[in-house]
């Protein structure tokens, strides 16, 4: 894995690593996923096989195995790749299938049987022995598209649609490697999601919600912003990027709504004098409120009230919590450094 992250950085490759694709209510999880602009996508799929395993293994014993999971054939992810490229201009981009031979030399492979060979062509395995160099030219002897340059960009954003941004004039930027990380990150209970100005925190937050929804449908989630405004401006977002991932929307009911209306729905049970005009709430009398809600996403953490702010923080361990500020000046503990803005 570390030899083919090298070739990637050395060689301006697009590199993605456990990842998955999201199709309507359906999923597929690709191991290694591997652009070159000029040659197409290339996807990687990890095999434990040993010379031991193969050596008396027989054409037909290969057969009886699952093809999609034990051979190069890649059926389904082949599938879903053009389902999400269907409508872009990269539909007819090619496709590459390799198999990373994790215990298996290139020396070990050319005593097996002929057999085998065939079901498994050298030229699609990356053997345990290889250099980054060899890796390489496994790659670079695949046939150049003649006939065009796929942008990465549209190709992976339009692939991994938890990774394309929406901008102001509503056309989709790939998220940069900082952003994919947040957007893959296991949520601890409490997390500050903390990054400069124009990084895309608020965007990229949407993004998290709707994984966090696709990976569990079960999940209520709760996206709190400022004021009305913004939170219209956000669930049209959200339809928008849900209608150009091609993502059932029945299955993604995510709630974004002002600090009043959060308190209005989720703690209005609770009789104390005035809840709802200052915010002053005894969290111990509200946990049992809140078993409803799995994840509370606060944006613009900075703008809200500090009574409102305090109860947040005491919520009860059941309920996560995700806190989104600006960083302030010197803060070292940055998820996003880079400034960017969004046309």
């Amino acid at each position: 894995m570390q030899r083919l992250q090298l070739v990637a950085r050395e060689n301006t490759l697009h590199l993605l690593e456990n990842v998955t694709i999201y199709h309507h209510s359906q999923s597929f999880f690709i191991p290694l996923f591997l652009m070159e602009q000029s040659r197409g996508i290339f996807l990687f799929e990890y095999k434990n096989w040993s010379y031991k395993d193969l050596k008396n293994a027989t054409i037909q014993k290969a057969t009886q195995q699952d093809s999609s999971k034990n051979t190069l054939a890649f059926e389904k992810a082949h599938q879903f790749i053009r389902l999400k490229l269907d409508n872009v201009d990269f539909s007819d981009i090619p496709i590459f299938n390799f198999l990373m031979m994790e215990n298996l030399s290139f020396q070990e492979y050319e005593s097996l049987d002929d057999t085998i060979k065939r079901l498994l062509p050298k030229e699609r395995i990356i053997f345990n022995n290889f250099s980054s160099h060899d890796i390489l030219g496994s790659i670079i002897k695949t046939e150049i598209s003649q006939n065009k340059l796929f942008n990465p960009s549209i190709v992976i954003g339009t692939i991994f649609t938890q990774y394309a941004i929406l901008d102001n004039s509503n056309s989709f930027i790939l998220a940069s490697q900082e952003q994919m990380k947040f957007i893959d990150y296991i949520l601890p209970s409490i997390y500050t999601l903390k990054g400069v100005s124009r990084s895309g925190k608020t965007s990229v937050i949407l993004l998290k919600a709707i994984v966090e929804k696709l990976q569990d449908s079960s999940l209520n989630i709760v996206i709190i912003k400022p004021i009305s405004l913004d939170c219209d401006l956000l669930q049209k977002k959200l339809f928008d990027i849900l209608t150009y991932a091609k993502i059932d929307t029945t299955l993604i009911s995510i709630e974004i709504m002002t600090p009043k209306d959060f308190v209005n729905k989720y703690l209005s049970k609770i009789n104390l004098p005035l809840l709802i005009n200052n915010f002053f709430i005894n969290p111990l009398l509200t946990k049992k409120y809140l078993n409803a809600v799995d994840l509370i996403i606060c944006d613009d953490y900075e703008m809200y009230p500090s009574e409102f702010l305090t109860y947040l923080q005491k919520i009860d361990n059941q309920t996560k919590l995700l806190i989104v500020e600006n960083a302030k000046e010197n803060d070292n503990e940055l998820a996003f450094t880079r400034n960017f803005e969004l046309k």
